[in-house]
């Protein structure tokens, strides 16, 4: 729902707020006492920067010529190639010689100066009209994805939790079937599933997705490799 925000209130008020929520999230999982606690501040960040993100990029796109998109996609596209890779070596330091606190307080000194930043450089982008939100796209998308996601992480645990895996598993495959149905039918859906029919489109999201799962399969397999 980024794109939406970005559209009603401004890509620049979008992006301030979410530097501030995932700065201000990222000290409070750095204080977080036990793991309740821990888990909520993670979810806070990682709102924070699910809306950072995307808005940051409309922002940059939107803003750069035709000519100097492919250097601006290129700015935009290796931190987060680079992320995977270096996150874990910096990572292992962090929790081995100080605390795992610091995972998370590095990106307090990063996030305050953005702010000031952000204020200044990113362009007030918005729409002319007030688009209203798709409240059943947006609920029946998020609602089966996040089912499905809990459901294939219910298959690695042991065999009787698969009953529960699979039940969460159908009813994320039903809800994100209703949720497709409905973006079709609609006039102004969240998500035009009508993009992929644009084949550059379609040939690097298909190339792109198969890459960015080898690139963050590292974070995984490298703890197991020095297992062994």
């Amino acid at each position: 729902m980024s794109g939406w925000a970005a559209d009603r209130y401004g890509a620049r008020r979008v992006f301030v707020r979410a530097i501030a929520v995932f700065t201000l999230a990222s000290a409070l999982c750095a204080a977080a006492g036990g793991l309740p606690e821990l888990v909520v501040t993670r979810v806070a960040q990682g709102i924070g920067g699910a809306m950072m993100v995307p808005v940051g990029r409309l922002a940059v796109l939107r803003s750069t010529r035709k000519p100097d998109l492919l250097r601006a996609i290129a700015w935009l596209t290796w931190p987060g190639l680079l992320a995977p890779v270096l996150a874990p070596a910096l990572g292992g330091p962090f929790t081995t010689y100080a605390s795992w606190h610091w995972i998370f307080l590095v990106n307090v000194p990063l996030g305050v100066p953005a702010l000031p930043l952000a204020l200044r450089l990113v362009p007030d982008l918005r729409r002319t009209e007030r688009p209203r939100l798709d409240w059943v796209g947006f609920g029946a998308g998020g609602a089966g994805l996040a089912a499905a996601v809990l459901g294939l992480e219910r298959f690695g645990d042991a065999p009787a939790a698969w009953g529960a895996g699979a039940s969460w598993l159908t009813a994320g495959v039903a809800l994100c079937l209703l949720a497709v149905r409905h973006l079709r039918c609609r006039r102004d859906p969240l998500l035009d599933l009508g993009a992929p029919k644009v084949d550059t489109l379609r040939v690097s999201n298909t190339g792109g997705a198969l890459f960015r799962a080898s690139i963050t399969a590292v974070p995984f397999l490298v703890p197991l490799s020095r297992r062994r």
